[in-house]
């Protein structure tokens, strides 16, 4: 029987090029695509996650989100392969494709991103790890970081959700281009106290407190979740962690954000306690793998959980 994992680290996306077009909030034209981000990040950050952990100790969850192709999957993508490592690909990285006539069946739109429901799968398939890191493609996590991370694990307090110091917007170079504090002082409890700001960038905790006190991101408000437009629902999680006795933790180390351009969200954050549906993550869906350490999510319903 395999050996637990300490860490999964989730990211979600699918191969749409999403921020390769238009100028970015600092009126850059982005010099790398949604692929080399994603690739330029794994590499990285699992290199520098090898200087605190084993091979066997963490993993790397890709969500892919309806591919908006037949076929077009993250991990079939030219660069992808040929770019990452053998030993990462086999070893390290986990792939969770969403079919899209799953996504359907929930309800929702196979065309749109639903980066949130996308997230919720991914923390749903950490089970075999004690921690779980949500995070995103173009985060990069300097080794400074990983140090803090470790160090955090090693406590082992379900009772905690830890955030870093700060989000560093960066081009290409790892130039930086601004710095946003997260746990801001202006005054507002929600951002000054629990670290609101950037959390969809990166949330940890143990995984079994995010899936049984923070329940995940809130699939039932109708608030907006039909659109696309689902900002502040990476705020609601750290509220409803907060609402159930998870207290926040900085790690004083900052994460490094690779500038791309964006599309202009919405949405007000609630701070209202929720308890989310019982199959979010869609775990009442039936998940099959297809190939090594490639699973896909189908719309047959699952008999159990």
């Amino acid at each position: 029987m395999a050996v637990r994992k300490l860490l999964s680290v989730v990211v979600v996306g699918r191969d749409d090029g999403y921020g390769d077009t238009g100028l970015s909030p600092f009126g850059l034209v982005p010099k790398l695509n949604f692929m080399e981000r994603l690739v330029f990040t794994i590499k990285n950050n699992v290199q520098n996650f090898l200087t605190e952990f084993s091979i066997s100790e963490i993993q790397y969850i890709i969500v892919d989100w309806s591919p908006v192709e037949k076929g077009r999957f993250i991990y079939k993508n030219e660069y992808f392969q040929n770019n990452l490592p053998k030993l990462v690909q086999e070893q390290i990285v986990k792939h969770v494709i969403v079919d899209p006539e799953a996504v359907r069946d929930s309800g929702h739109s196979p065309k749109k991103f639903y980066e949130y429901y996308a997230k919720n799968v991914g923390i749903r398939q950490s089970d075999e790890a004690e921690y779980c890191l949500i995070t995103n493609p173009d985060i990069f996590i300097p080794l400074e970081l990983t140090n803090k991370i470790s160090k955090a694990i090693k406590e082992n307090d379900p009772k905690k959700y830890y955030r870093p110091y700060s989000r560093i917007d960066c081009d290409e170079q790892l130039n930086k281009l601004a710095e946003g504090i997260i746990f801001t002082q202006n005054g507002l409890f929600q951002d000054q106290v629990l670290g609101t700001p950037a959390s969809g960038d990166f949330t940890m905790a143990k995984t079994e407190t995010l899936v049984n006190l923070g329940k995940g991101y809130n699939e039932l408000s109708s608030d907006h979740r039909t659109s696309i437009k689902q900002s502040s629902m990476d705020g609601e999680l750290i509220w409803n962690l907060y609402n159930n006795g998870v207290m926040p933790s900085l790690l004083t180390s900052s994460i490094l954000h690779l500038d791309h351009s964006k599309d202009i969200r919405g949405g007000s954050m609630s701070d209202v306690p929720y308890e989310n549906s019982t199959s979010w993550g869609m775990l009442n869906y039936l998940r099959s793998k297809i190939e090594s350490n490639v699973f896909l999510i189908n719309n047959v319903k699952s008999t159990g959980v």
